[in-house]
């Protein structure tokens, strides 16, 4: 009881800084798209794509290979084992990270010449290459700040990145944006790297001060090498070809929608509004779930390693139940209310177009994230990584065919296709190691009703009150939150939430 307790703090605790993060995010989101527009924005998702996969061979597995040997040293009591662990986490990322840079500094003027097919790239990818080494090695002390339960460490390096990237970034797009959209782009990028080496000094600050307090008992922990590379070395190799695969997929996009007609430019800010507007909208709600799917690695590890398998199929079945209620919301607010967030945030109904369309994704993206961090928990990382690639190659070979045909609608039909192998793949993974099973009406048919008529009241609400249709965002934060209630009434309702689980969780928070 004593951990779930604190599992819970932990998760209360990175669900408030996420959901800060996330809501700051969004509104800088929208700071950048109106000083940069929706051209700008596709050209900084095309920067992106290939930085992400820098940031794959950066950290090569660390952050997990921390996690996972921490927690395991920690079953043991062993802290001279997690203070070796670290050391050699911390070797391991460095390296990585250094390469990562060679890499990507060097490359640079040819993946945007050739890749990207666009000049104005090439600045950013030198500006972003500099600050690889710094993240590689954060991860692995974000690592072990998970594995300790320590999650309040990971929250204020999170709050201080953010603070220092709205900082940098409105300050240097004040200065730059006068001087075109390429500098503009540098300027998102410059204040990006800056807030991240700012993040690496900080919790590299709080691991010294926080190894101090670790006793040395002499319990040294054994076999750490070929450990960390065991876990680390596949997950790499993996995410290598995973992350490769994402990035020649994103580079198909704006070529396969210039097949279908338009100007390179209109093209890139059709994907702008797609990726870097509608998405984040969709995103945004992810932050309540978010903090359990980072706590899950260490708690399942832990259970696993101590063989407590009837634990396991509690976590697992709380995990679903939270996500499946939570998403299928989500969902149903997002389509419901559309044009009015699309509206209020973008002033652009093409935009509420795209949010409307792309919100059943929620329910699959939210869930697909937390079974990952089961997977991985439960040392099956390798199969998740596979699921990855195999709807990777899926999406590609889609791209190919779909794009030049159907343009931005063959965009949205990948997405949800690849969405599904992903999702169906990671479950089918999950059952087959665990004795868990997917309770149908219960979790997705009642929660689904419930959604459905928690809007149609609201709906007929608005009609007689000053509510109305035309949302500003005080009218709009009120149907959302009456929604939500109503919704959850529903599921009280209906039996979805019962008596004895809020009961349970309360006792668990006293």
């Amino acid at each position: 009881m004593r951990k779930l307790k604190l599992f819970l703090i932990n998760a209360a605790i990175l669900t408030l800084t996420s959901l800060v993060i996330r809501t700051t995010g969004v509104f800088f989101s929208v700071y950048i798209s109106n000083k940069i527009g929706a051209l700008g924005m596709g050209l900084y998702q095309l920067i992106m794509s290939v930085y992400s996969f820098a940031i794959t061979v950066a950290s090569s597995g660390a952050g997990l290979a921390s996690t996972r040997l921490v927690a395991e040293e920690l079953a043991h009591g062993s802290h001279t084992g997690i203070k070796r662990a670290m050391r050699r986490c911390v070797c391991y990322s460095a390296f990585f990270g250094l390469l990562a840079w060679a890499l990507l500094f060097f490359s640079a003027p040819f993946i945007g010449e050739v890749w990207l097919g666009d000049h104005r790239t090439i600045s950013s990818l030198y500006l972003l290459s500099i600050n690889l080494p710094f993240l590689a090695v954060a991860s692995t002390f974000s690592g072990y700040f998970t594995a300790m339960r320590r999650i309040s460490k990971n929250a204020c390096a999170q709050i201080v990145e953010q603070f220092i990237r709205i900082t940098a970034t409105v300050c240097l797009l004040q200065l730059m944006v006068p001087s075109g959209l390429e500098y503009g782009c540098i300027a998102v990028v410059l204040g990006g790297s800056i807030s991240e080496i700012g993040s690496f000094f900080y919790l590299l600050l709080l691991f010294l001060r926080d190894k101090r307090k670790l006793p040395n008992d002499g319990k040294s922990g054994k076999r750490l090498t070929p450990r960390l590379l065991g876990i680390a070395l596949p997950v790499a190799l993996s995410a290598y070809i995973r992350t490769g695969l994402s990035t020649i997929k994103h580079l198909m996009i704006p070529k396969g929608l210039q097949k279908h007609g338009g100007s390179p430019e209109s093209v890139l800010a059709q994907y702008g509004m797609v990726s870097g507007m509608a998405m984040p909208v969709i995103m945004f709600p992810s932050a309540f779930l978010s903090a359990f799917s980072s706590l899950l690695v260490p708690e399942v590890t832990e259970c696993n390693e101590q063989k407590r398998y009837e634990r396991i199929d509690y976590i697992i079945s709380l995990v679903f139940q939270i996500n499946l209620f939570f998403s299928i919301g989500v969902c149903g607010v997002l389509m419901c209310f559309s044009n009015s967030l699309g509206d209020i945030i973008y002033h652009s109904q093409e935009v509420a177009g795209y949010i409307k369309i792309l919100a059943p994704l929620a329910i699959l993206i939210y869930l697909d994230n937390s079974v990952d961090s089961l997977l991985k928990g439960l040392n099956q990382q390798i199969s998740a990584m596979r699921h990855d690639i195999f709807d990777l190659m899926v999406s590609i070979v889609l791209i190919w065919f779909l794009l030049p045909l159907y343009g931005i609608k063959g965009y949205i039909i990948v997405m949800f296709t690849s969405m599904l192998i992903n999702i169906s793949l990671s479950i089918n993974s999950l059952v087959c190691v665990t004795s868990f099973r997917i309770r149908i009406f219960q979790w997705i048919l009642k929660p689904a009703f419930g959604i459905i008529g928690a809007v149609a009241v609201v709906e007929l609400i608005e009609r007689f009150t000053f509510l109305g249709k035309v949302h500003t965002a005080a009218s709009l934060t009120l149907s959302i939150l009456l929604t939500c209630l109503i919704y959850y009434f529903f599921l009280r309702v209906t039996g979805s939430i019962t008596s004895d689980e809020i009961k349970t969780i309360k006792k668990m928070l006293r």
